[in-house]
């Protein structure tokens, strides 16, 4: 069985050292997946970061390590580049909408979505909505 008939966690779990836990878990924004590797993952960041790029060239191009923890009030992190290309500009989808954002400059979650559209699904017509945290607007916009 080659490298093209297996998984990312198939493949991480053959070449990293016996013992050290699979990364296995990313979140997608847009093209760029964000990592949040462990210390101990930090020596194979690059080898991580090139095996999720091969397993989903399709939808990622840039893959993505957050650095540090998060210390801005806008709640933009520190983040280095471990696969691909370093572009940051994306198009995220939700909820029938499409946000053209720099995720290097800007804060978003895409588990939050569920939240997002239950807010959204519970307003009224003609309810107003005042998002003094809008950021790039998930919440707002929806509404």
């Amino acid at each position: 069985v080659g490298y093209e008939n297996l998984s990312a966690s198939e493949v991480l779990r053959r070449m990293l050292p016996e013992g050290l836990e699979v990364p296995s878990a990313f979140e997608m924004v847009g093209h760029i997946a964000h990592l949040n590797l462990r210390e101990e993952h930090l020596p194979f960041k690059s080898l991580i970061g090139q095996v999720i790029l091969d397993k989903n060239r399709k939808v990622i191009r840039t893959v993505v390590n957050k650095v540090g923890q998060i210390e801005s009030e806008f709640r933009v992190f520190a983040m280095e580049v471990i696969a691909g290309e370093e572009d940051f500009e994306t198009e995220v989808k939700q909820g029938g909408l499409t946000f053209t954002l720099d995720f290097s400059k800007v804060y978003w979650n895409s588990r939050l979505s569920t939240e997002h559209r239950a807010l959204s699904q519970g307003l009224k017509g003609g309810a107003e909505v005042w998002d003094a945290f809008a950021g790039i607007g998930p919440f707002a916009i929806p509404a």
